[in-house]
């Protein structure tokens, strides 16, 4: 490939000498790379088909995590909501009859004296 400069001034000739420099520094390191090896290395095949087993179970186990992670949230979230309906109804009933102990079986209460 060959280019045709027109150099006006001596500052212009310096610059193109600069450059021209440069190429060649650039152009003589490229010459210096060396090829990469391009063989492809790999691990054996029953190496290969126990890290895709592996892999293939802690996938599995992760979801079945997530699964149980949402499963959790959603029994934290009902455990929340019962509370917040046990303490309303605790509050209807004081309202009713005071302070009180409730017996669960049979619905007998007796009162709390303070």
């Amino acid at each position: 490939m060959t280019f045709q400069i027109v150099i006006k001034t001596k500052e212009e000739a310096k610059n193109l000498e600069f450059i021209n420099k440069q190429l060649t520094i650039k152009l003589n390191q490229m010459s210096k790379v060396k090829e990469m090896e391009v063989t492809p290395k790999a691990i054996t095949k029953e190496e290969l088909e126990r890290v895709t087993e592996l892999q293939t179970e802690l996938q599995s186990y992760l979801a079945n995590i997530g699964v149980l992670e949402v499963q959790k949230a959603k029994a934290i979230y009902q455990v929340n909501m019962l509370e917040k309906g046990m303490d309303e109804m605790k509050k209807s009933i004081e309202e009713n009859y005071g302070p009180i102990n409730i017996n669960l079986t049979d619905g007998t209460y007796e009162e709390i004296k303070e």
